[in-house]
Parts: C-alpha cells; sequence; structure tokens
C-alpha cells in the first residue's frame, strides 16, 4: 500500500530525507511515471488520453496522481470552458527537467535489465 503524500508533508521530508528518497515519494508509482513520460513526448493531453496511455488504473487514481503532480508543481491543468467541458495537462519547467531523470532510467534499463526472452530462458 502507498503512501499518499501532501504537497506541504514532501517539503518536510525533503528538508531531512535523502533527495533521491523525496523524489520516490513524489512520483511514487508507476502511473506518475508513465504521466510525466507520456507528457513530455505529447505537450498536451486530454484526461481521457491519459486514462489510454496509463491503462490498467481507475480513473479515480489517474485523479489522485495527477492532483499530486500538480500540488507539487510537476504538470498544469488548463480548463476551458466549453460545451462540452475540457481540460489539459502540460508539464510545468519542472516536469520538463523530469525528463531527463525519465530518459536516464529509460536508458540504464535497456542496458541492464534483462530481456523478457532472457528471463523466459533462465526460468525454463
Amino acid at each position: 500500500m502507498t503512501k499518499k503524500l501532501s504537497y506541504t508533508l514532501l517539503m518536510k521530508v525533503s528538508k531531512q530525507a535523502c533527495p533521491v528518497d523525496t523524489v520516490c515519494r513524489l512520483v511514487q508509482d508507476r502511473a506518475a511515471f508513465v504521466l510525466l513520460r507520456r507528457l513530455s513526448e505529447h505537450p498536451s493531453r486530454r484526461f481521457s488520453e491519459l486514462l489510454d496511455d496509463v491503462g490498467g488504473v481507475s480513473t479515480r487514481t489517474l485523479t489522485l496522481r495527477l492532483r499530486e503532480l500538480q500540488a507539487c508543481g510537476m504538470i498544469d491543468r488548463t480548463a476551458y470552458r466549453e460545451a462540452p467541458p475540457r481540460v489539459e495537462y502540460t508539464l510545468t519547467p519542472s516536469g520538463r527537467a523530469f525528463r531527463k531523470v525519465l530518459n536516464s532510467m529509460a536508458d540504464w534499463s535497456k542496458n541492464n535489465l534483462p530481456t523478457t526472452a532472457q528471463l523466459r530462458r533462465a526460468k525454463a
């Protein structure tokens, strides 16, 4: 079970904890990473698009993750007064800076983790 951290609590923890621990608490699950990755690939995404991108999460979980990332200053939410209502999410400068972290993680994964085929052979 993951613990939900408010922005205020996160800032208190970040002053005392290891910087890596603080980032792990901020981006605490797969959905948050996928959201940041998708928003780094597309300048603007609607809620339904992000729901499709993440896959396997409820609308409630997606809403919570988006709110947490918004509270921490990683994403912006823009609501348009239209019929039907439209909301778009974009990365903030802080969120765009996080792309380097995501790219480094992807590179490390490609270079250091065994492929699915290798794992299957090892189990056989």
